[in-house]
């Protein structure tokens, strides 16, 4: 299920599903320890003898974010109960907040008493929880090790009326939540192991008028005294960067770009670490999930922070990837955790009997491509000089040592991918560079190893039948590797980073062969990942499902070779398509069921949002050149 309202400032990040319930609440850092892990907080009314929880379907919900805001709004309708609510979230600090209008719609005053539901798995896991009344802060504490979150609420006519603490999960019991529905709850005021709370606060509602709520989770250390009071907070609403330049767009583009920008920053840690996705519904297969950092989509969504001037998003990141590479190590393993720990794998470290580590030299080559784009969009050659001996050096010379078999950017296969070798490509320039610019002797070496690496991808990468770049070679063995020519969507961007130009006939037969063969003729349509995509995959007659970034990298490449203004009318639809699959609050899934539009897997998807804005940049820049250009002729 996607996440419709994200909250996030770097400490805590706070996801909502499509009922406005928390079901993702990570803090002190974004990507470790989701407290809530998927289950839910709820929301519920006692009014007139009837108990309702907001979730169930007797409630119309619609969502939206305050513009330019990061402030959410959720409204619930009643008509059975003539009852409305509004709720305001936003993140303050370390405390997430929700601001409520209790509107009666009834002729008469009446008294709402408004349930809140507390199921938190502290550190992802119910042992040893606990949860208690707090007399002094009148709230329910939850707590475990140094995590204490502190619930509470509050109205005109006071704070908590009911509450009481239980079990979930154990001997058949459901949990609190189910004691309210009879509109009283056991005031049970702790309890311990696998447990939830719930407490209520009472509304007075005037005739067809309302009222004033308010809700709070508030994170701290430690155990507050008694005589400790909650805080007073500022609710400011949190604004959104501007993204400058995107006039031209038409506006519903433009909106979606700004939204996919404050989204991008949610999932961005304090350290610098950009994570994936932060969706724990995609659990449901293998208790797996996105929350990691790959070297892979994190590098450009650095490079395009950057083309953003949020430079200090970037160089956070890099300094993050920096404590990942050692010399007896120096390549980016396949993806991280929050903490810079190694995380959780599928690549085996033995191959057809072989030991071996296993690696995707896309992941090390674009980090290299990425940190060069920052020191030129900063002008801190010093800043490139601190990193080069311990962190660039050793990078670019394991690149440039030789072709390797490696996995793919989609993780899923062994072998040697076009793909890759035009990262190398990217990579080992940049290096060169980089090198040259901090007067290096190893200017030449990696220099020498991009053109050899550019020298084998066209020899051997080129389909002689279609003229077309082929996937790469499949391991078949350690020591064989078969020719793959698979259709593959990665292969739009490999004139981009090899350095070809758009009108290079490989690239032009590749453009052309893969939307022809992998858009998705469908009701939705989009460029699916590759022929036979199995990830997700619901309907058999498709190449697979279509995803946001493999759309908008064919957008990029018809961008990319357009030579007049006729030619990026078609980007700009493929644009309008990525806002068609975008939910009412601007939120950008993965991938999409081909027939229903339906989100499949995670959502928000960092790397979708990214691509998105990427493609809104690239949008606008190539239309001021073609009139450039246009006006120089007249």
């Amino acid at each position: 299920m996607p996440r419709p309202l994200v909250f996030g400032n770097g400490r805590m990040l706070v996801q909502l599903d499509d009922k406005s319930r928390i079901r993702d609440f990570f803090w002190p850092e974004v990507g470790i320890r989701n407290h809530v892990a998927g289950h839910k907080h709820h929301l519920g009314v006692w009014v007139d003898g009837r108990f309702s929880w907001t979730e169930w379907d007797e409630w119309d919900v619609s969502q939206t974010y305050l513009p330019d805001t990061m402030v959410g709004i959720t409204t619930f309708e009643c008509s059975a109960l003539n009852l409305a609510l509004e709720t305001r979230d936003q993140v303050v600090e370390d405390t997430f907040l929700r601001q409520m209008s209790v509107t009666n719609l009834a002729e008469n005053p009446r008294e709402v008493e408004i349930f809140f539901s507390q199921d938190f798995r502290i550190c992802e896991s119910p042992i040893g929880d606990t949860a208690l009344y707090h007399a002094g802060l009148d709230a329910m504490v939850h707590f475990k090790w140094n995590h204490y979150f502190i619930c509470s609420g509050r109205s005109g006519a006071g704070g908590i009326r009911q509450k009481t603490a239980g079990l979930k999960g154990v001997d058949g019991l459901l949990g609190t939540w189910k004691d309210a529905e009879d509109g009283k709850l056991q005031q049970k005021p702790i309890e311990q192991g696998s447990v939830d709370s719930t407490f209520s606060i009472l509304v007075e509602c005037p005739a067809s008028g309302s009222a004033w709520a308010e809700y709070r989770i508030t994170c701290a250390t430690s155990m507050p005294p008694l005589s400790t009071k909650l805080p007073a907070l500022k609710p400011e609403p949190p604004l959104i960067p501007p993204i400058h330049g995107l006039e031209s767009l038409p506006p519903e583009v433009q909106d979606i770009a700004a939204r996919s920008l404050a989204v991008v920053l949610t999932q961005i840690g304090n350290e610098g670490q950009i994570l994936a996705a932060n969706d724990s519904d995609i659990m449901g297969g293998n208790l797996a999930n996105y929350s990691y950092v790959w070297g892979r989509d994190a590098a450009q969504v650095a490079a395009l922070l950057d083309r953003l001037d949020l430079h200090d998003y970037a160089r956070r990141y890099h300094h993050f990837t920096a404590n990942l590479i050692s010399p007896d190590q120096p390549f980016l393993l396949q993806k991280y955790c929050a903490d810079g720990s190694f995380g959780a794998t599928w690549h085996p470290w033995i191959y057809d009997g072989v030991p071996e580590t296993p690696f995707q030299e896309d992941e090390t080559a674009l980090t290299i491509w990425s940190m060069g784009f920052h020191a030129w969009a900063t002008d801190d050659i010093e800043w490139l000089d601190k990193h080069y001996d311990g962190f660039i050096h050793p990078m670019a010379c394991w690149l440039a040592s030789g072709i390797k078999a490696g996995y793919d950017l989609w993780e899923e296969r062994r072998g040697l991918h076009t793909y890759t070798r035009a990262t190398i490509v990217a990579g080992l320039r940049e290096a060169a560079i980089i090198a040259q610019q901090l007067e290096k002797p190893d200017a030449k070496l990696f220099d020498n190893a991009a053109e050899q690496t550019l020298e084998n991808l066209l020899r051997d990468c080129i389909d002689p039948e279609t003229g077309a770049f082929i996937r790469g070679f499949t391991s078949v063995s350690a020591t064989e590797n078969r020719r793959d020519t698979t259709v593959e969507s990665s292969l739009l961007l490999v004139g981009h980073f090899a350095g070809l130009t758009p009108d290079f006939p490989a690239v032009v037969a590749t453009n052309a062969l893969v939307e022809s063969e992998l858009w998705v003729n469908s009701p939705i349509g989009g460029l699916a990942r590759y022929t036979g995509d199995y990830y997700a995959r619901v309907v058999e007659t498709y190449p697979g499902n279509p995803w946001i970034i493999t759309t908008m990298w064919l957008a990029q490449a018809k961008i990319r070779g357009a030579k007049q203004l006729a030619d990026l009318e078609r980007p700009l639809e493929l644009l309008k398509w990525a806002v068609d699959r975008a939910d009412s609050t601007g939120i950008l899934g993965e991938q999409f069921h081909p027939d229903t539009g339906v989100n499949l897997t995670v959502s928000p998807l960092t790397w979708s949002h990214a691509e998105f804005i990427g493609t809104c940049l690239d949008w606008v820049e190539k239309r001021k050149e073609l009139l450039e250009t246009a006006a120089s002729e007249v």
